[in-house]
């Protein structure tokens, strides 16, 4: 997979009951889709995922990919404190017809984390059985997690691990993530 362009975090609008409100969420999927987007992000940091329940997010990628042009790419993210839900989740983003998924590293058990060895092995484990390639989110700002850009190169190896998207690092940090990780992985 090659992902180039620019990709929006998508927000998740409610009604006033608290549900995803379906007829806003495909107003703006319509309106995004006249841009120059090259995809969307359904359910990350920033567009209230940790506000949703697994089904909601595979709602509302459901009806982007009723609204959405086939050329644009769907990533769902996926992220959970465990491989298992992250797994089931990626799963049913590929049947819902996400393109890719995107996880960010664990981090509720930071201690247990913070090492590059449980970090590949949550990578590996999540893209050995996700049907659709798997991109990293690295959001040490946001999950108080630092993956090394030593680990992430290790990571861009494994042929269903697509790329890194790097939250609030400088741009030394993402050169110096470029310089080690192959070509066609996507940063």
């Amino acid at each position: 997979m090659k992902l180039q362009g620019m990709y929006a975090a998508v927000t998740t609008p409610f009604d006033h009951s608290g549900s995803v409100w379906r007829l806003k969420v495909q107003h703006n999927f319509d309106k995004w889709c006249r841009t120059s987007l090259a995809g969307f992000v359904v359910g990350s940091l920033a567009g209230e995922g940790p506000l949703l329940e697994a089904e909601e997010k595979l709602e509302v990628l459901r009806l982007a990919v009723e609204v959405a042009p086939k050329e644009r790419t769907l990533i769902l993210d996926v992220s959970h404190e465990g491989v298992y839900g992250a797994v089931k989740l990626a799963r049913a983003a590929a049947e819902a017809g996400a393109h890719a998924v995107v996880s960010v590293v664990p981090h509720q058990y930071r201690n247990l984390m913070y090492g590059p060895e449980n970090q590949m092995l949550y990578f590996r484990a999540l893209a050995d059985q996700s049907p659709q390639p798997v991109l990293i989110h690295n959001a040490p700002q946001m999950t108080g997690v630092d993956m090394l850009p030593e680990t992430v190169a290790m990571l861009a190896e494994h042929p269903n691990i697509a790329g890194v998207i790097e939250t609030g690092s400088p741009a030394g940090r993402i050169a110096h993530v470029r310089s080690l990780a192959p070509k066609e992985f996507a940063v």
